[in-house]
Protein backbone atom coordinates (compact mmCIF):
# COMPACT_ATOMS: atom_id res chain seq x y z
CA UNK A 1 0.00 0.00 0.00
CA UNK A 2 2.63 2.51 0.84
CA UNK A 3 4.21 1.47 -2.43
CA UNK A 4 1.17 2.43 -3.95
CA UNK A 5 0.95 5.90 -2.35
CA UNK A 6 4.70 6.46 -3.51
CA UNK A 7 3.64 5.87 -7.51
CA UNK A 8 0.78 7.72 -7.31
CA UNK A 9 2.20 10.63 -5.67
CA UNK A 10 5.08 10.62 -7.75
CA UNK A 11 2.79 10.47 -10.89
CA UNK A 12 0.84 13.40 -9.46
CA UNK A 13 4.03 15.27 -9.70
CA UNK A 14 4.71 14.46 -12.67
CA UNK A 15 1.61 15.49 -14.11
CA UNK A 16 1.47 18.72 -12.33
CA UNK A 17 5.39 19.48 -13.31
CA UNK A 18 3.86 18.78 -17.20
CA UNK A 19 1.28 20.79 -16.58
CA UNK A 20 3.00 24.13 -15.03
CA UNK A 21 5.63 23.75 -18.14
CA UNK A 22 2.96 24.51 -20.84
CA UNK A 23 1.44 27.24 -19.34
CA UNK A 24 4.75 29.07 -20.36
CA UNK A 25 4.04 28.45 -24.28
CA UNK A 26 -0.45 28.80 -24.03
CA UNK A 27 -0.43 24.64 -24.53
CA UNK A 28 -3.58 23.29 -23.15
CA UNK A 29 -3.92 20.07 -20.89
CA UNK A 30 -6.75 18.15 -21.11
CA UNK A 31 -7.20 15.10 -18.42
CA UNK A 32 -8.17 11.70 -20.60
CA UNK A 33 -10.21 11.03 -23.43
CA UNK A 34 -12.53 8.43 -24.95
CA UNK A 35 -12.55 7.52 -28.52
CA UNK A 36 -14.75 5.71 -31.16
CA UNK A 37 -11.79 4.51 -33.70
CA UNK A 38 -12.76 2.64 -36.98
CA UNK A 39 -10.05 1.19 -40.07
CA UNK A 40 -11.24 0.07 -42.52
CA UNK A 41 -9.21 -2.90 -43.23
CA UNK A 42 -7.89 -4.85 -46.25
CA UNK A 43 -7.15 -8.37 -44.73
CA UNK A 44 -3.82 -9.22 -47.25
CA UNK A 45 -2.25 -12.19 -45.84
CA UNK A 46 -0.31 -14.40 -47.48
CA UNK A 47 -0.65 -11.73 -50.50
CA UNK A 48 3.07 -11.05 -51.88
CA UNK A 49 4.31 -7.55 -53.40
CA UNK A 50 7.60 -6.09 -54.11
CA UNK A 51 6.59 -2.63 -53.26
CA UNK A 52 6.95 -1.37 -50.06
CA UNK A 53 3.97 0.91 -48.20
CA UNK A 54 4.76 4.20 -46.94
CA UNK A 55 2.20 5.80 -44.37
CA UNK A 56 2.11 9.65 -45.20
CA UNK A 57 -0.16 12.10 -43.76
CA UNK A 58 -2.66 14.76 -44.90
CA UNK A 59 0.55 17.63 -44.28
CA UNK A 60 2.71 15.70 -46.54
CA UNK A 61 4.92 13.78 -43.77
CA UNK A 62 6.05 10.67 -44.09
CA UNK A 63 5.48 8.82 -41.14
CA UNK A 64 6.61 5.27 -41.75
CA UNK A 65 7.64 2.26 -44.81
CA UNK A 66 6.68 -0.63 -44.35
CA UNK A 67 7.19 -3.93 -45.91
CA UNK A 68 4.51 -6.47 -45.92
CA UNK A 69 4.31 -8.61 -42.58
CA UNK A 70 4.65 -12.60 -43.65
CA UNK A 71 1.77 -13.64 -41.83
CA UNK A 72 -1.42 -14.69 -42.77
CA UNK A 73 -3.18 -12.30 -40.20
CA UNK A 74 -1.08 -9.53 -42.43
CA UNK A 75 -3.72 -6.42 -43.64
CA UNK A 76 -3.53 -3.17 -44.97
CA UNK A 77 -5.55 -0.26 -42.38
CA UNK A 78 -7.03 2.87 -43.20
CA UNK A 79 -8.99 5.97 -41.57
CA UNK A 80 -12.64 5.44 -42.80
CA UNK A 81 -12.83 9.01 -44.27
CA UNK A 82 -11.24 10.32 -47.76
CA UNK A 83 -8.53 12.44 -47.36
CA UNK A 84 -6.77 14.98 -49.28
CA UNK A 85 -3.21 16.44 -49.89
CA UNK A 86 -2.41 19.48 -51.46
CA UNK A 87 -0.19 19.39 -54.68
CA UNK A 88 2.79 21.65 -53.40
CA UNK A 89 2.91 18.69 -50.47
CA UNK A 90 2.84 16.01 -52.91
CA UNK A 91 5.04 16.69 -55.26
CA UNK A 92 7.97 15.56 -53.78
CA UNK A 93 6.43 11.93 -53.65
CA UNK A 94 4.98 12.07 -57.39
CA UNK A 95 7.88 13.54 -58.84
CA UNK A 96 9.88 10.08 -57.92
CA UNK A 97 10.60 7.81 -61.17
CA UNK A 98 8.57 5.10 -58.96
CA UNK A 99 5.64 7.36 -58.62
CA UNK A 100 3.77 7.00 -55.26
CA UNK A 101 1.21 4.34 -54.17
CA UNK A 102 -0.86 6.25 -51.82
CA UNK A 103 -1.32 9.12 -53.50
CA UNK A 104 -3.28 10.07 -57.10
CA UNK A 105 -3.27 13.37 -58.59
CA UNK A 106 -6.80 14.38 -59.00
CA UNK A 107 -5.92 17.05 -62.03
CA UNK A 108 -7.88 20.05 -59.94
CA UNK A 109 -4.54 21.18 -57.46
CA UNK A 110 -5.51 18.13 -55.19
CA UNK A 111 -4.29 14.80 -54.66
CA UNK A 112 -6.13 11.61 -52.80
CA UNK A 113 -4.24 10.02 -50.14
CA UNK A 114 -4.45 6.88 -48.58
CA UNK A 115 -2.93 7.52 -45.37
CA UNK A 116 -2.82 3.12 -44.48
CA UNK A 117 -0.62 1.32 -42.97
CA UNK A 118 0.51 -2.14 -41.80
CA UNK A 119 -1.19 -3.78 -39.25
CA UNK A 120 -1.41 -7.44 -37.54
CA UNK A 121 -4.82 -8.38 -37.20
CA UNK A 122 -3.29 -10.75 -33.85
CA UNK A 123 -2.00 -8.10 -32.53
CA UNK A 124 -2.85 -4.58 -31.01
CA UNK A 125 -6.06 -3.20 -30.41
CA UNK A 126 -7.03 -5.24 -33.98
CA UNK A 127 -7.40 -8.19 -31.93
CA UNK A 128 -9.61 -7.62 -29.80
CA UNK A 129 -11.30 -4.91 -31.70
CA UNK A 130 -15.00 -5.61 -33.13
CA UNK A 131 -14.67 -6.67 -36.59
CA UNK A 132 -17.70 -7.19 -39.85
CA UNK A 133 -17.26 -7.81 -43.10
CA UNK A 134 -18.53 -5.73 -45.88
CA UNK A 135 -19.13 -5.72 -49.74
CA UNK A 136 -20.41 -3.21 -52.34
CA UNK A 137 -24.11 -4.50 -51.93
CA UNK A 138 -24.46 -3.54 -47.77
CA UNK A 139 -25.42 -0.89 -46.12
CA UNK A 140 -22.37 0.73 -44.25
CA UNK A 141 -23.83 2.41 -41.70
CA UNK A 142 -25.81 -0.50 -40.59
CA UNK A 143 -22.95 -2.39 -40.52
CA UNK A 144 -20.45 0.22 -38.34
CA UNK A 145 -24.14 0.53 -36.01
CA UNK A 146 -23.86 -3.17 -35.50
CA UNK A 147 -19.93 -3.21 -34.66
CA UNK A 148 -20.35 -0.08 -32.12
CA UNK A 149 -23.59 -0.28 -30.96
CA UNK A 150 -26.34 2.30 -30.26
CA UNK A 151 -24.84 3.71 -27.07
CA UNK A 152 -21.54 5.61 -28.67
CA UNK A 153 -20.92 8.75 -27.89
CA UNK A 154 -20.59 9.71 -31.39
CA UNK A 155 -22.20 9.06 -34.27
CA UNK A 156 -18.81 6.58 -36.37
CA UNK A 157 -19.51 7.05 -40.54
CA UNK A 158 -17.92 5.16 -43.40
CA UNK A 159 -17.21 7.42 -46.72
CA UNK A 160 -17.77 4.95 -49.74
CA UNK A 161 -15.07 6.33 -50.96
CA UNK A 162 -12.45 5.78 -48.63
CA UNK A 163 -13.46 2.01 -49.28
CA UNK A 164 -12.91 2.22 -52.90
CA UNK A 165 -9.39 4.52 -52.67
CA UNK A 166 -8.14 1.41 -50.31
CA UNK A 167 -9.01 -1.07 -52.67
CA UNK A 168 -7.57 0.66 -55.58
CA UNK A 169 -4.09 0.99 -53.49
CA UNK A 170 -4.47 -3.09 -52.72
CA UNK A 171 -4.48 -3.47 -56.53
CA UNK A 172 -1.54 -1.51 -57.33
CA UNK A 173 0.45 -3.58 -54.60
CA UNK A 174 -1.10 -7.42 -55.42
CA UNK A 175 -2.86 -6.74 -59.01
CA UNK A 176 -6.30 -7.60 -59.82
CA UNK A 177 -6.30 -11.00 -57.11
CA UNK A 178 -8.01 -8.23 -55.19
CA UNK A 179 -11.35 -7.50 -56.62
CA UNK A 180 -12.50 -10.91 -54.98
CA UNK A 181 -10.72 -9.90 -51.29
CA UNK A 182 -13.48 -8.59 -48.68
CA UNK A 183 -13.39 -5.94 -47.03
CA UNK A 184 -13.57 -5.27 -43.00
CA UNK A 185 -14.44 -2.80 -40.52
CA UNK A 186 -12.66 -3.16 -37.38
CA UNK A 187 -13.51 -0.60 -34.53
CA UNK A 188 -13.31 -0.13 -30.79
CA UNK A 189 -14.37 2.30 -27.97
CA UNK A 190 -12.20 2.96 -25.10
CA UNK A 191 -10.55 5.35 -22.50
CA UNK A 192 -7.37 6.78 -21.87
CA UNK A 193 -6.38 8.52 -18.60
CA UNK A 194 -3.38 9.86 -20.89
CA UNK A 195 -2.75 13.77 -20.83
CA UNK A 196 -3.54 15.52 -24.49
CA UNK A 197 -1.36 18.48 -24.75
CA UNK A 198 -3.27 20.38 -27.50
CA UNK A 199 -1.73 23.45 -29.12
CA UNK A 200 0.37 25.21 -31.94
CA UNK A 201 3.20 22.84 -33.35
CA UNK A 202 5.61 25.64 -32.59
CA UNK A 203 4.85 25.54 -29.26
CA UNK A 204 4.25 22.16 -28.72
CA UNK A 205 8.34 22.31 -30.23
CA UNK A 206 9.40 24.65 -27.98
CA UNK A 207 7.62 22.69 -24.83
CA UNK A 208 9.93 19.53 -25.79
CA UNK A 209 13.07 21.52 -25.63
CA UNK A 210 13.29 21.12 -21.87
CA UNK A 211 15.00 17.88 -21.23
CA UNK A 212 13.07 17.27 -18.06
CA UNK A 213 9.61 17.22 -20.44
CA UNK A 214 11.22 15.18 -22.73
CA UNK A 215 11.65 12.69 -20.06
CA UNK A 216 8.53 12.59 -18.57
CA UNK A 217 7.44 12.11 -21.84
CA UNK A 218 9.38 9.04 -23.03
CA UNK A 219 11.24 10.93 -25.70
CA UNK A 220 14.83 10.86 -26.65
CA UNK A 221 15.69 14.01 -28.09
CA UNK A 222 14.31 17.12 -29.62
CA UNK A 223 14.47 17.85 -33.36
CA UNK A 224 14.01 21.23 -35.68
CA UNK A 225 10.56 19.25 -37.28
CA UNK A 226 9.74 17.74 -33.87
CA UNK A 227 11.10 14.73 -32.03
CA UNK A 228 12.85 11.36 -31.57
CA UNK A 229 11.46 8.37 -29.64
CA UNK A 230 12.08 4.30 -29.17
CA UNK A 231 10.63 2.77 -32.38
CA UNK A 232 7.56 0.34 -30.78
CA UNK A 233 7.35 -1.54 -34.01
CA UNK A 234 11.05 -2.52 -34.50
CA UNK A 235 12.13 -6.14 -33.59
CA UNK A 236 12.79 -7.40 -30.15
CA UNK A 237 15.88 -8.99 -31.44
CA UNK A 238 17.71 -5.98 -32.24
CA UNK A 239 20.18 -5.64 -29.84
CA UNK A 240 20.32 -1.73 -30.05
CA UNK A 241 17.00 0.53 -29.53
CA UNK A 242 16.25 1.97 -32.80
CA UNK A 243 14.70 5.60 -32.70
CA UNK A 244 12.34 7.27 -34.94
CA UNK A 245 11.69 11.14 -35.60
CA UNK A 246 7.98 12.43 -35.41
CA UNK A 247 7.64 15.33 -37.20
CA UNK A 248 4.61 17.88 -35.55
CA UNK A 249 4.18 19.50 -38.54
CA UNK A 250 3.24 23.33 -40.12
CA UNK A 251 3.99 25.61 -37.33
CA UNK A 252 0.51 27.06 -37.17
CA UNK A 253 -1.49 23.85 -37.14
CA UNK A 254 -3.33 22.79 -33.97
CA UNK A 255 -1.91 19.38 -33.02
CA UNK A 256 -2.78 16.98 -30.17
CA UNK A 257 0.37 15.04 -28.48
CA UNK A 258 -0.55 12.52 -26.41
CA UNK A 259 0.15 8.61 -25.31
CA UNK A 260 -0.79 5.36 -26.82
CA UNK A 261 0.20 2.11 -26.22
CA UNK A 262 -0.89 0.60 -29.70
CA UNK A 263 1.12 3.76 -31.62
CA UNK A 264 4.75 3.51 -32.95
CA UNK A 265 6.23 5.94 -30.30
CA UNK A 266 4.46 5.76 -27.22
CA UNK A 267 3.87 9.60 -27.09
CA UNK A 268 2.30 10.30 -30.47
CA UNK A 269 1.05 12.68 -32.32
CA UNK A 270 -2.18 14.24 -34.25
CA UNK A 271 -3.56 17.07 -36.54
CA UNK A 272 -6.27 18.32 -33.73
CA UNK A 273 -9.40 18.15 -36.67
CA UNK A 274 -7.82 14.43 -37.21
CA UNK A 275 -8.15 13.74 -33.58
CA UNK A 276 -11.68 14.93 -32.77
CA UNK A 277 -12.85 12.76 -35.53
CA UNK A 278 -12.76 9.82 -33.32
CA UNK A 279 -12.07 11.26 -30.09
CA UNK A 280 -13.38 13.18 -27.09
CA UNK A 281 -10.99 15.19 -25.34
CA UNK A 282 -11.56 15.29 -21.00
CA UNK A 283 -11.41 18.39 -18.74
CA UNK A 284 -9.20 21.03 -19.29
CA UNK A 285 -6.80 21.40 -16.12
CA UNK A 286 -5.13 24.24 -15.35
CA UNK A 287 -1.68 24.78 -13.88
CA UNK A 288 -2.77 24.19 -10.41
CA UNK A 289 -4.02 20.35 -11.88
CA UNK A 290 -7.37 21.01 -11.23
CA UNK A 291 -10.50 21.17 -13.82
CA UNK A 292 -10.88 24.14 -15.14
CA UNK A 293 -14.40 25.79 -14.60
CA UNK A 294 -15.33 23.99 -11.58
CA UNK A 295 -15.26 23.41 -7.88
CA UNK A 296 -11.84 21.40 -7.19
CA UNK A 297 -11.91 19.56 -3.95
CA UNK A 298 -8.45 18.38 -3.98
CA UNK A 299 -5.98 19.23 -1.42
CA UNK A 300 -3.96 21.31 -2.86
CA UNK A 301 -7.13 23.41 -4.51
CA UNK A 302 -8.51 23.65 -0.78
CA UNK A 303 -5.65 24.86 0.35
CA UNK A 304 -6.28 28.74 -0.74
CA UNK A 305 -9.73 29.15 0.26
CA UNK A 306 -8.37 28.07 3.59
CA UNK A 307 -6.04 30.75 3.14
CA UNK A 308 -9.15 33.19 2.02
CA UNK A 309 -11.10 32.07 5.02
CA UNK A 310 -8.95 32.86 7.80
CA UNK A 311 -7.48 35.83 6.04
CA UNK A 312 -11.35 37.42 6.63
CA UNK A 313 -11.68 36.31 9.85
CA UNK A 314 -8.23 38.49 10.76
CA UNK A 315 -9.97 41.10 8.94
CA UNK A 316 -12.82 40.95 11.34
CA UNK A 317 -11.11 40.96 14.13
CA UNK A 318 -8.74 43.66 13.39
CA UNK A 319 -11.85 45.56 12.54
CA UNK A 320 -13.43 44.65 16.26
CA UNK A 321 -9.91 45.75 17.71
CA UNK A 322 -9.84 49.23 16.11
CA UNK A 323 -13.53 49.49 17.00
CA UNK A 324 -12.45 48.61 20.81
CA UNK A 325 -10.04 51.17 20.74
CA UNK A 326 -12.23 53.36 19.50
CA UNK A 327 -14.44 53.51 22.28
CA UNK A 328 -11.62 53.26 24.76
CA UNK A 329 -10.06 56.56 23.62
CA UNK A 330 -13.53 58.07 24.24
CA UNK A 331 -13.78 56.71 27.61
CA UNK A 332 -10.35 58.51 28.06
CA UNK A 333 -11.45 61.50 26.61
CA UNK A 334 -14.66 61.69 28.75
CA UNK A 335 -12.95 60.76 31.99
CA UNK A 336 -9.32 62.51 32.13
CA UNK A 337 -9.28 63.15 35.76
CA UNK A 338 -9.71 58.99 36.52
CA UNK A 339 -6.67 58.31 34.50
CA UNK A 340 -3.00 59.29 34.99
CA UNK A 341 -0.94 60.35 31.55
CA UNK A 342 1.06 57.62 32.06
CA UNK A 343 -1.61 55.16 31.97
CA UNK A 344 -3.22 56.65 29.07
CA UNK A 345 0.08 56.79 27.12
CA UNK A 346 0.48 52.54 28.13
CA UNK A 347 -2.75 51.59 27.34
CA UNK A 348 -1.96 53.36 23.81
CA UNK A 349 0.89 51.39 23.62
CA UNK A 350 -0.47 48.13 23.78
CA UNK A 351 -3.38 49.33 21.21
CA UNK A 352 -0.93 49.98 18.53
CA UNK A 353 0.90 46.86 19.61
CA UNK A 354 -2.17 44.92 19.14
CA UNK A 355 -2.85 46.24 15.72
CA UNK A 356 0.72 46.14 14.40
CA UNK A 357 0.69 42.27 15.21
CA UNK A 358 -2.76 41.72 13.52
CA UNK A 359 -1.52 43.63 10.38
CA UNK A 360 1.67 41.17 10.70
CA UNK A 361 -0.28 38.66 10.98
CA UNK A 362 -2.68 39.54 7.34
CA UNK A 363 0.63 40.16 5.73
CA UNK A 364 2.06 36.45 6.75
CA UNK A 365 -1.86 34.60 6.06
CA UNK A 366 -1.92 37.07 2.45
CA UNK A 367 1.99 35.75 1.58
CA UNK A 368 1.02 32.09 1.97
CA UNK A 369 -1.99 31.99 0.11
CA UNK A 370 -0.54 33.83 -2.85
CA UNK A 371 2.27 31.01 -2.75
CA UNK A 372 -0.56 28.40 -2.74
Amino acid sequence: MCWSRHVAASAAASEQFLVAQTQRWGIKVHRNFESVEVRIVFPCGRMQSKQDLETITAQGILLAKEQLLRRRSCALATFPFAQQIPTSQARRYLSRDTGCLVLDDNGDGSVSLVQANVVDLNNGWYKHSKKVIIDDGNDLNAALLSVLGADSWQTASIDPQAIRRLRILAKKMFGEMVDEQPIMICARQCQSQSLVFVGRSEDVQLFLRSETVRKELGITDWTQRGYTAPDRKSSYFNLCSQNVEVELGAWDEMIAMYRDCDARTLTTVQPLWQFKREKQLGDEIDAAGCVADSNCQASDCVKPARHFLVLMLLMIMMVLVVLVTMVAGMKYEVMPVQYSVQERNRAYEQQFATARWICQTLDHSWTEAREC
